[in-house]
């Protein structure tokens, strides 16, 4: 009954278009090649979240070029956690607390040039749950795609889906607004749903690509809409932070 990581899921989005927000404004100097003189090979990512009824959730991991170079397409490796913290207080049966971590490992290949961004990534990924129910530990497959828009001063776009064999999760977000520089903004919206809970949808509004000394920080909160009688309605809030590292000179 995850809704941060939703077994994982919203981390590989995560993952899957992090780099796109990070390399644009920090190393792509030359928009013909995405070539420079200071490149990285790898980013670190790491998000926050909390939403109504006390649920919690924290992520992380490292998205990895093969060729050195994350602004280049190329082939790259993805290695992401999941910690998730659930305490629901009017269940229609009893109060439910759960928490459970994840970790996944994709590969898959990045398409990248000076207007957009796109991405496809296939994995494992592993799960551990502790919950009043009951204990568990399952594995499945994990599918991602994203793409987004990288040119500044222009109508910004993305769309994050991913599909994960345990409970048959499914994970769906878009974005759009308005890409300045060097900030992102706009609306989003976001669906997850599996064969363990109702479907919930969350609407709400983002500020991305904040600088944060060396690091770019994304502010995202609005409002869950959920089907099921398990949690309630209110609202969400989130920060997702990433930096870039390794390469050459």
């Amino acid at each position: 009954m995850n809704f941060y990581c939703k077994n994982s899921i919203r981390c590989v989005a995560l993952s899957a278009t992090i780099a796109s927000f990070t390399v644009g404004p920090t190393f792509a100097a030359d928009s013909d090649s995405f070539n420079t003189e200071r490149f990285a090979s790898s980013v670190l990512f790491f998000g926050v979240g909390y939403s109504a009824e006390r649920e919690f959730g924290l992520d992380g991991g490292v998205v990895t070029a093969l060729n050195g170079n994350i602004g280049q397409s190329g082939w790259i490796i993805t290695g992401l956690v999941g910690y998730t913290n659930t305490a629901l207080n009017n269940p229609p049966a009893a109060p439910y607390n759960s928490w459970d971590i994840s970790g996944s490992l994709l590969a898959g290949y990045q398409w990248v040039n000076p207007e957009y961004f796109f991405n496809l990534q296939a994995g494992v990924t592993v799960q551990h749950e502790n919950a009043t129910t009951g204990n568990s530990s399952r594995a499945g497959l994990i599918v991602s795609s994203a793409a987004a828009t990288t040119a500044e001063n222009s109508v910004f776009g993305e769309l994050n889906l991913a599909y994960v064999t345990i409970d048959n999760g499914f994970y769906g977000r878009g974005r759009a607004g308005w890409k300045f520089s060097p900030v992102t903004v706009g609306a989003e919206i976001t669906y997850l749903d599996d064969d363990s809970s109702q479907s919930r949808t969350r609407y709400g509004a983002f500020v991305g690509d904040i600088p944060v000394g060396q690091f770019s920080m994304t502010l995202s909160a609005g409002y869950v809409d959920r089907r099921d009688t398990v949690g309630k309605d209110g609202f969400y809030t989130q920060a997702e932070f990433s930096i870039p590292f390794g390469g050459a000179k």
